[in-house]
């Protein structure tokens, strides 16, 4: 991502990356899904952005919270551990979402707040007791801003459920969007 010259802005920035790991995760998402997951790690390390990683099909799992940072042997053990989660289960995307915004809110107050959920379609578990909605507007009257980047042909309820949809239609593209999500996102680019 960051190839070229480009540094943090003046704040801190927290991040939780949720990734779909239910079973329309199959391939091509899956590969498309493990790729980003790989540029958002490896960028956000080298540029000492603090992140976070969950997974969700039938229940969120947080694969890395905030707390810790990762050697490049730990990143690899964390690449093989979600790989080994996709695909399998049902879509708990709400659920996931509540535990990333309880996770971020934690952190310190004056940082920039960011949840890119990725996924390709609509989840079908909600154990929150609120409604999507309703999850996105708390987050967002806690500063967190919330992006869904919906994966494939299929992910049109994205786009309905989301206050800042991306679509990605070319699953193959997925890094590449992320990739231009976090530049926009955390840094400036001085050339």
């Amino acid at each position: 991502v960051f190839f070229r010259r480009s540094l943090p802005t003046q704040r801190k920035h927290c991040v939780a990356l949720v990734l779909d790991e239910s079973g329309s995760m199959a391939e091509p998402k899956k590969s498309a899904a493990l790729a980003s997951l790989l540029l958002f790690m490896e960028s956000l390390e080298q540029v000492n952005v603090n992140y976070a990683i969950i997974g969700f099909s039938e229940t969120p799992v947080i694969h890395k919270d905030f707390s810790k940072r990762l050697t490049m042997a730990k990143r690899e053990e964390l690449f093989e551990e979600v790989s080994m989660y996709i695909p399998s289960g049902l879509t708990a995307d709400a659920d996931a979402l509540a535990l990333a915004t309880k996770l971020i809110c934690e952190a310190d107050e004056d940082v920039i707040k960011l949840i890119i959920v990725i996924t390709d379609g609509e989840g079908n578990i909600n154990q929150t007791g609120k409604s999507f909605f309703e999850l996105q507007e708390e987050a967002f009257k806690k500063n967190v801003l919330v992006i869904g980047v919906g994966l494939g042909e299929k992910a049109k309820s994205v786009k309905k459920r989301y206050h800042f949809p991306i679509i990605v239609k070319n699953v193959k593209d997925l890094p590449k969007t992320l990739a231009r999500i976090l530049e926009e996102k955390i840094v400036f680019r001085y050339h």
